[in-house]
């Protein structure tokens, strides 16, 4: 569990640093360089058609509609190879953080980026980012019980390397599009490996058999 407990403490930085006065300027500072480097005096997304479109495509993976079908699948996997509990922790963990973000959202109540035209649409608040969020608490649960059946360090590294930039370009593609800024981002990653570890770990105490 410690592990989690920077992320946490990230997470909890970030969300302060959205109200106080003292760190908001910072914050500010820090969430408008990354979007205006990546636009052009047009106000629209540097890089070839192509890239922009491509861009889309990684968003996407990290949409409701994509994580909550794979995750209803993993979930299924381990229910028809009469792993019922490990079922039951996926659908625990994946649901409680889609649930969290929505609660978080509603609460914090952050606009969304309003530097430039968005590069695609968005009906919620802005922080924590769930494509982030959701995409590394997903990922983090699968990720950890693949590593968990390896026996050797090579696959283990692999998985683990595979997981993280599968994540982080998640994110990126959302900055990118010009629908989050930064700190959501980062928030949202903080945010879902901790809820990952967190909630992970209650499960497999509360539920045995459950990895």
């Amino acid at each position: 569990m410690r592990p989690s407990l920077p992320a946490l403490a990230l997470f909890l930085l970030l969300a302060a640093a959205l109200s106080l006065p003292g760190l908001r300027p910072w914050l500010l500072a820090f969430d408008q360089f990354l979007p205006v480097l990546l636009r052009n005096a047009q106000g629209l997304p540097r890089g070839p058609d192509w890239f922009n479109e491509m861009a889309r495509d990684v968003s996407a993976l990290g949409s409701m509609t994509v994580l909550i079908g794979a995750g209803l699948l993993v979930i299924t996997a381990h229910w028809l190879r009469g792993a019922g509990a490990q079922a039951l922790r996926v659908g625990i963990v994946l649901f409680g953080a889609i649930a969290l973000n929505t609660v978080l959202k509603a609460l914090i109540a952050r606009p969304r980026p309003d530097l430039f035209e968005p590069a695609t649409q968005v009906f919620t608040n802005s922080f924590p980012s769930a494509h982030a969020m959701i995409s590394a608490t997903l990922v983090t649960i699968i990720a950890r019980d693949l590593m968990a059946a390896q026996d050797k360090i090579a696959p283990t590294r692999f998985i683990a390397g595979s997981a993280a930039l599968l994540v982080v370009l998640i994110g990126l593609s959302r900055i990118h599009l010009g629908v989050h800024w930064p700190s959501d981002v980062l928030a949202g990653w903080a945010l879902g490996f901790a809820w990952a570890r967190l909630a992970g770990e209650a499960c497999r105490r509360a539920l045995p058999g459950s990895g």
